[in-house]
Parts: structure tokens; sequence; C-alpha cells
């Protein structure tokens, strides 16, 4: 996979080096995925689990570029601020892929692709527990 967003994976992947070995655990989870969502594109696939996983974290309220930069060049910043949480999206998966406990790197870059794939979704999505929040703090105004 040799578009954009791939190469941050692959970079992101890349342990010690070995920019091959990174290339083959992205593109068999890929196949992994594919094989799942048969009606997607690789790229689609990728794309869209990297989308979902922005929307998480711009839910989650994490702090990319300060105000005060913000304010002086918006354009810029705005074009900044997506590349960087995309990033970290990309850092995301790959983090949450090493901490799974499938057998292979792969399967487990797969399962993770998998899951941002489909969307913020369980206890872990971000609106859910604002959500919950909200819910529990209106019930004891009401209770007090």
């Amino acid at each position: 996979m040799e578009s954009a967003l791939g190469l941050k994976f692959i970079r992101c992947l890349l342990r010690h080096g070995k920019k091959s070995e990174a290339r083959r655990i992205l593109s068999e989870a890929l196949r992994i995925v594919s094989r799942r969502l048969p009606h997607r594109t690789p790229e689609q696939i990728l794309e869209q689990a990297v989308n979902n996983r922005v929307q998480s974290l711009r839910i989650a309220g994490i702090p990319i570029i300060p105000q005060p930069l913000l304010e002086l060049t918006a354009v810029l910043a705005a074009l900044q601020n997506g590349e960087q949480l995309k990033g970290r999206a990309i850092q995301s998966i790959t983090k949450a892929a090493a901490r799974r406990k499938e057998r292979t790197p792969a399967a487990r870059l797969a399962a993770e692709i998998y899951e941002a794939y489909l969307g913020p979704q369980g206890p872990e999505d971000p609106l859910r527990a604002v959500e919950a929040i909200s819910r529990h703090v209106t019930y004891d105004r009401r209770s007090g």
C-alpha cells in the first residue's frame, strides 16, 4: 500500500528499521480485514478506520494545538490539526493492536483496524461515557 495513509501506518509500525516487515504486517492485516469486508478496498477500510478513530479523539477532546496559535493561523492550524489527529489516530490503532491477544502482529492489527472501521462502540466510546456521566449528574441534581 503506497498511499500517504499507508506510509504513515508503515512508519508507525516500523521497528528497528525493518520497513519491509512493517509493510508485510500492514498488507497482511488489510488482507484479513478485506475478507471480512469484501465490498471495500483496503484503502477505503484504512481511511474509514482512521477517520472513525479521529472522531473519537475529537470527542474525547484531546488538545493538539494551543489556542493562541489556532487563532493566528486558522487555516494552516486547522490543516495541521487534522494531520496531527490522523497521526494520533494511527498511533492509537497501532498501540491498541500491540495490547491485543491475537497470535500474530498482522492479526492483532487487523482486529484493531476492523474495530476502528466499525466506529466507536462499547465502554471505550467517549461519547457514551459523557452521556452516562451527564445522566448521573442530572439524577443527582434531582435527588438533592
